[in-house]
């Protein structure tokens, strides 16, 4: 699920907002609310214009709300320390708390952040501020309904460094932070984070001599100075870019919310629970879906093997009707082609009654596997085979046996009658040429 991110820069005389949706992949601006841009300036006083923006998305689904505060609300102190485990640093900040910082510890909320410098030196700075500078922004948390929404409230040049990281700006370099009071922040960068922050006039003289200073104590400045104002002009024109940045980028980013009674650093052990935990869940519940699932599935081909039964009781009479549909089907064709197989019976005697000449008589007809055989009488044996042979049904017309003539002068005879196949063409004799 995307993370709906409010980024907020208090300023001296303005706030400046962004509304971010992270997803897994990548984070866009998003309008907090309908009539708001996505990111923003609201000039004024800084808590009445917070008290604006968030009245404006206080009826939206609760953000993650990271604030970010400029120089002048919070004070800095850094202490130098040998080689140790962060555990170890941050037990020793706290013994040194009372004698670091200027006000009473009861009095104020602080943050340390550690950086290492080197092989053999930890760099501890610490960030705090009054509380009575954080109460009000907290209580209007409260009267919105957000305060649980609260997830840091950090010192600008904190969330600097993950905006030069992410935007690929190099470190290890002092960048000059622009006030709007007319002074301008100092603050030192390194690999792992800020290492150090002052304040000091715009004059180029304490701006250099400040440089020099820092230069002096800390080696490794291989790019020297950076004015935020002319290298990152679209953070100038809004610096909750940059809070923004560390609230995706950073997993636990420093905070000046409460009065930290106990500091402890970061144990990633401490995740391995609420993670074992987590994945059980999720297989749990991944198990009883893919459970729920094939009980699903399994009740469903139940039921389509009832329907297919029932359809086969429905289908067998069907099935009986078409095999004797089949069976018609095949004695009709075997009619057929009976039909078509015997001799064209009919058109034969047509023919023969058609050609043979007056006065003839036929007294026996038999037919056998295309062959007719005739017995009659008639006038003229010769001129009725003549006649029948010009026929296009009859292959071959012969007489059997001789030809006795009777008192009267009518001849008796015998005939056979080759029939042509159907669709067989007649050939015509040739012509004998006249000599």
């Amino acid at each position: 699920m995307a993370r709906q991110i409010l980024a907020i820069y208090l300023g001296e005389r303005s706030i400046e907002y962004v509304f971010v949706l992270k997803g897994i992949r990548a984070a866009r601006s998003k309008a907090p609310a309908k009539g708001l841009d996505p990111k923003g300036i609201i000039k004024g006083d800084p808590l009445i214009c917070l008290r604006e923006l968030l009245e404006a998305i206080s009826h939206r689904a609760m953000p993650e709300i990271y604030i970010g505060l400029h120089r002048g609300l919070f004070f800095v102190r850094e202490l130098r320390l040998p080689r140790m485990s962060t555990e170890e640093a941050l037990e020793s900040v706290q013994s040194n708390l009372s004698l670091v910082c200027h006000l009473p510890v009861e009095e104020i909320n602080l943050d340390v952040h550690i950086c290492p410098l080197g092989q053999n030196a930890i760099n501890a700075l610490i960030f705090y501020c009054p509380k009575n500078r954080i109460r009000p922004i907290v209580d209007l948390l409260d009267n919105f309904g957000l305060r649980k929404g609260l997830r840091a409230i950090m010192p600008f040049s904190y969330a600097l460094f993950w905006w030069l990281k992410r935007n690929a700006y190099p470190l290890e370099s002092l960048v000059s932070i622009p006030m709007s009071t007319g002074e301008i922040e100092m603050a030192l960068y390194g690999k792992k984070g800020i290492i150090y922050s002052a304040t000091c006039s715009d004059s180029d003289t304490e701006k250099r001599l400040l440089a020099d200073n820092i230069g002096a104590k800390y080696t490794e400045l291989p790019h020297g100075l950076i004015s935020l104002e002319n290298k990152a002009k679209d953070l100038a024109q809004n610096r909750a870019c940059a809070v923004a940045c560390a609230a995706v980028a950073s997993r636990r980013p420093l905070s000046l919310q409460d009065a930290r009674v106990t500091l402890r650093p970061f144990r990633p052990m401490k995740l391995v629970v609420p993670v074992l935990v987590a994945i059980f869940v999720g297989l749990s519940g991944i198990t009883w879906n893919m459970v729920k699932e094939i009980n699903a599935k399994t009740s469903q081909l139940q039921s389509m093997s009832s329907k297919i039964e029932q359809l086969r009781k429905r289908i067998a009479p069907m099935e009986k009707e078409l095999v004797n549909l089949k069976r018609s089907a095949q004695v009709a064709s075997s009619v057929e082609k009976f039909i078509d197989s015997r001799p064209r019976l009919f058109d034969t005697l047509n023919e023969i009654a058609i050609a043979v000449p007056e006065g003839t008589w036929f007294s026996r007809l038999t037919y056998t596997q295309g062959r007719i055989n005739l017995t009659g009488t008639g006038p003229d044996a010769l001129r009725l085979v003549e006649a029948l042979r010009k026929s296009d049904l009859f292959e071959q017309v012969k007489l059997i046996g001789s030809v006795s003539r009777r008192p009267g002068g009518q001849e008796r005879f015998s005939l056979a009658i080759i029939l042509r196949e159907k669709g067989e063409k007649a050939v015509s004799a040739p012509v004998p040429e006249k000599r």
